[in-house]
């Protein structure tokens, strides 16, 4: 969800050093969208409960910055994004918050609606496929 500070949707964003900090209107609308998840997010998130791919834990609908992100593994760094049909009318703003996350050191893995629905193996398939590349690029930093 594309949320900025000084939208006309939020107004209690502080600055705390060079990241903005959630502020209540945030929280509030990560839990409302949780309440209102898509049957693709809704599939997707009972396989990365109940599955735990690489054995990493996931957050759905979490702040990440003026963002809120569908999914999240902190520990790698993953966000992902399911894409339903409105993605195609708001590429421009997709790319400005993709950059905005790698700015922030996490990495965008983007996966249609579609195949949440009718792959979804395909789809955790991808899924660990970035866990496994974010693990090893930490492991790379290490030595």
């Amino acid at each position: 969800m594309n949320l900025r500070a000084g939208s006309a949707y939020c107004r209690a964003v502080y600055r705390d050093s060079s990241e903005i900090v959630p502020g209540a209107w945030l929280l509030r609308a990560a839990r409302d969208l949780r309440r209102r998840s898509t049957p693709s997010e809704r599939r997707l998130w009972s396989s990365l409960r109940r599955h735990r791919p690489g054995n990493h834990q996931f957050r759905r609908q979490h702040p990440i910055g003026p963002y809120i992100a569908d999914f999240v593994c902190l520990a790698a760094r993953l966000v992902v994004e399911v894409d339903g049909g409105i993605h195609e009318e708001q590429r421009d703003s997709d790319a400005e918050r993709d950059q905005e996350l790698t700015r922030r050191g996490y990495t965008v893995l983007r996966i249609a609606a579609e195949q949440v629905i009718h792959d979804l193996d395909g789809a955790l398939a991808e899924i660990e496929r970035a866990l496994a590349n974010s693990t090893h690029a930490d492991r790379e930093d290490q030595n």
